[in-house]
């Protein structure tokens, strides 16, 4: 599947304890890690097979120490898309900057507070979206102004199609007929949450990958539980970075 502008083209993680990080998740998901070198600081991929994945890196020089996972968008344009973030009331967080002949990126907050980055492609064209075990296959924005986030994603990926679905105050974002992320309100069960992206990877079995998780140190925040699109559970690594895992319905 083509990766349209404006929707989901990577995700990394900032971890506070770079081989732990890398140890959890290769023993999660089975990925196989490729540490680059000091030109890079010494970024580090993920892959299964020869497919890229994700990546990891530790906080960058006057950044918080906290664990995370980021998400990028992908942009054709990253000096157009920069000047619509602030446009749009948004915040520059990282200037647009070029990685090699990798491509361009920056980072952001949008005008409900959800921290994103922006990636224009050169070589590296970002993960294959599949429902494999371990693959990135779901990615979901939480905000307390809806309106305001879909108003905002839709214009910085060109005219992206949103619709509510019938069933739930839950929205999705569409490239070229196929849906490529959600809009999820916050509402009073959100309390002490801020407005965040949420990555999912995709697994074979979501109560094996809950008690695999628990035994390499993470833990659970919410399930397993099933919804229409899959069962899945909310976790965290052992450094306290946020992610949810599902085994999707088939079809």
């Amino acid at each position: 599947m083509t990766i349209a502008t404006g929707t989901p083209v990577w995700a990394d993680l900032q971890s506070t304890d770079r081989d732990k990080a890398r140890a959890f998740y290769a023993d999660l998901f089975g990925w196989e890690w490729t540490v680059t070198g000091e030109a890079f600081n010494h970024y580090a991929n993920a892959s299964l097979g020869d497919r890229l994945i994700a990546g990891e890196m530790g906080a960058a020089a006057g950044a918080p120490e906290m664990a995370m996972w980021s998400l990028y968008l992908k942009t054709e344009d990253i000096d157009v898309a920069t000047a619509h973030v602030e446009a749009a009331g948004g915040q520059v967080l990282m200037k647009p900057m070029t990685v090699g002949n990798l491509g361009a990126m920056g980072f952001y907050v949008d005008p409900t507070g959800a921290a994103f980055g922006l990636w224009q492609p050169a070589s590296h064209g970002g993960f294959e979206i599949s429902s494999a075990h371990g693959r990135p296959c779901w990615f979901e924005v939480y905000s307390r102004d809806a309106k305001t986030t879909r108003e905002f994603y839709s214009a910085l990926g060109g005219g992206l199609e949103i619709s509510k679905l019938d069933t739930m105050d839950y929205w999705m974002c569409h490239a070229d007929g196929r849906p490529r992320f959600g809009i999820m309100p916050m509402n009073e069960e959100w309390e002490g949450q801020s407005p965040h992206w949420m990555v999912y990877f995709s697994v074979d079995d979501t109560d094996a990958a809950v008690e695999t998780i628990k035994a390499l140190g993470g833990s659970v925040h919410h399930g397993p539980f099933d919804t229409p699109p899959g069962r899945m559970a909310v976790a965290a690594d052992p450094q306290g970075a946020v992610f949810t895992v599902i085994k999707p319905t088939d079809g």
